[in-house]
């Protein structure tokens, strides 16, 4: 499996790229912190689920793009976002519904957050050493 990240906090993806080389067998995880980058390797790659941190670029608009880039390839990803809590207002949290994100996990991100997360995407056993 391979799962793919663009947040520009490199200790942020690697306590992420940690916690999901825990949980899941045979993954393979790169971080990124360009979103023209991250979209470049998604197109070139078999990539199951993104995280997507909302701050990446100059607010919704640039979360829009982002979305869009990923969205128009013809294949089925998750889109896990991340930020703060205070990133989160009304019109993302709506805008990410209608445009089936998968979840959204607060910063900072924990093991219980994200193995509730992947459960709820995925319904299927994930590895319980995150507990």
């Amino acid at each position: 499996m391979m799962i793919a990240a663009i947040d520009d906090d490199r200790n942020f993806t690697s306590d992420l790229g940690n916690m999901l080389k825990m949980s899941i067998s045979d993954l393979q995880y790169k971080s990124f912190s360009s979103a023209n980058d991250c979209i470049d390797f998604v197109k070139d790659n078999n990539v199951s689920l993104v995280f997507l941190n909302i701050d990446i670029e100059s607010g919704l608009c640039g979360l829009q793009m982002i979305h869009h880039q990923l969205r128009k390839l013809d294949r089925h990803i998750d889109i896990i976002l991340t930020g703060s809590n205070q990133s989160l207002d009304c019109d993302t949290a709506i805008w990410s519904i209608q445009n089936r994100c998968s979840d959204y996990l607060c910063k900072p991100l924990t093991k219980e957050k994200l193995l509730s997360s992947l459960k709820n995407i995925w319904f299927n056993p994930i590895n319980e050493l995150l507990i």
